[in-house]
């Protein structure tokens, strides 16, 4: 996730990956890949969005990476009209197709989280939208955690921690059920 608050915009969390640092990276790990499977798929690192994080790609397309990679991945916690903008605003920027690396939202106890229902609904809306723009989409997490360092990181699963399921596992089967 680029530029964590409190850190250089120009860093992707903790592991001071600069926009230059990583385009090196997916340079040669491209090279490789292709080299030994051509055939391959190769994305680029999912990011988050945050305050900071259109700066960091900015910064990254104008290194003109696009060649080394097929899919730009993005993660989205948001309602999907906000994401469908986030979207739109990522692929006008980094000029290639996206895939939904990572979408979910908290169903627990914590004040920033929704209820099991709300979840569902987060989940049937995203996708439906998703699914319309043909973007493939990843939910974020299987099976709520326990004890995770912050907390509402315990509640992203699509089953709780003793492996019942959430209203949305039944949206989840509902949808990628469809033909």
């Amino acid at each position: 996730m680029p530029g964590r608050s409190g850190t250089n915009p120009m860093l992707i969390s903790s592991m001071n990956v600069t926009p230059q640092n990583y385009s090196d990276l997916l340079k040669d790990a491209y090279q490789i890949i292709k080299a030994t499977s051509p055939n391959a798929t190769i994305l680029s690192a999912g990011l988050s969005p945050n305050d900071t994080w259109m700066d960091w790609l900015k910064v990254f397309v104008n290194l003109s990476p696009q060649r080394y990679f097929d899919f730009q991945g993005v993660h989205l916690y948001d309602d999907a009209e906000t994401n469908l903008n986030i979207l739109s605003e990522t692929k006008e920027i980094i000029g290639k197709d996206l895939w939904v690396t990572e979408v979910g939202k908290p169903s627990g106890p914590s004040n920033e989280s929704f209820t099991p229902q709300d979840q569902a609904y987060f989940l049937e809306s995203n996708f439906k939208m998703l699914s319309d723009i043909k973007i493939p989409i990843f939910w974020y997490q299987l099976k709520d955690e326990i004890n995770a360092s912050d907390p509402k990181e315990n509640y992203f699963g699509l089953f709780d921690a003793q492996d019942n399921p959430k209203p949305a596992s039944e949206a989840f089967i509902n949808f990628t059920s469809k033909p």
